[in-house]
């Protein structure tokens, strides 16, 4: 005889994914990345839908980003990369430099990683910030397109971020960890 189906909440585990568990599903078919994938510490997470003000602003970034980034930069704008075994992400844009293999980039070799962020500012501030720091990306910044502010984060540690500033988008940023990075997002 079968043993009855033991239903309380601390007998069910969670089952963490892998990136190769990720690519995998979507080659079988069970999803595909156009959907907006993403893993995060191995658990499925679908990103939210973009609305207007989100791709007005994403739109005018990288028209900014092309324009005044340094020559030895790229601009990835929605690039799906792994940052380890267990994260795979599509930040809004990627800056890593143009002698990068992409097949290589992690986010211990980009030099930047910027989300626009609409309806999901709580989730970029805290979630992928974690994963960001957690995956040594040097300097992450959040554009919150309702407040017209931008928080920049720096020095990652463990899965935080040493030093994080909130700014209006009123004047030029600088980024911290390349200098030569200035962007002027209200241009």
């Amino acid at each position: 005889m079968n043993a009855p189906f033991d239903a309380r909440p601390e007998k069910y585990r969670k089952l963490k994914l892998s990136v190769d568990d990720l690519f995998a599903m979507h080659d079988a078919g069970v999803f595909s990345f156009r959907h907006g994938i993403e893993l995060i510490e191995g658990e499925l997470y679908q990103m939210a839908s973009k609305n207007i003000r989100h791709e007005r602003w994403r739109m005018r970034l990288l028209q900014i980003l092309f324009a005044q980034l340094p020559d030895d930069l790229s601009a990835l704008p929605e690039f799906g990369f792994r940052m380890s075994d267990e994260d795979y992400v599509e930040p809004d844009y990627v800056i890593a430099a143009k002698s990068i293999d992409l097949a290589d980039l992690r986010g211990s070799n980009v030099a930047l990683v910027i989300e626009v962020s609409d309806t999901t500012l709580e989730s970029d501030l805290n979630l992928k910030a974690r994963t960001y720091a957690r995956n040594g990306v040097a300097e992450y910044w959040v554009l919150d397109v309702a407040r017209e502010m931008i928080t920049i984060m720096t020095g990652p540690s463990g899965d935080a971020y040493g030093s994080s500033d909130t700014l209006p988008l009123t004047a030029p940023v600088v980024a911290r960890t390349r200098p030569d990075i200035p962007l002027d997002l209200l241009a």
